[in-house]
């Protein structure tokens, strides 16, 4: 990755006492939801579809944080 390491982001959906899932697991989710609607990975593993979604979703987290780092 050309990004920096970053944190799960904390908490998607945490409700009723419950930890729920990281905002990073939300982000892969929807990526690979992305990449798979469109045939993204048409030739690739399910292990390459993961790392490939766990990128994304790195690279989301980074964009955020970056950006609130830099809020005025």
């Amino acid at each position: 990755m050309f990004w920096k390491k970053v944190t799960d982001g904390g908490q998607a959906f945490a409700a009723y006492g419950t930890a729920g899932m990281s905002l990073r697991d939300y982000f892969a989710g929807q990526a690979m939801v992305g990449q798979l609607s469109y045939g993204e990975c048409r030739d690739m593993k399910p292990v390459g579809v993961a790392a490939s979604a766990y990128e994304y979703a790195d690279a989301m987290l980074a964009e955020r944080t970056e950006k609130e780092d830099n809020k005025p």
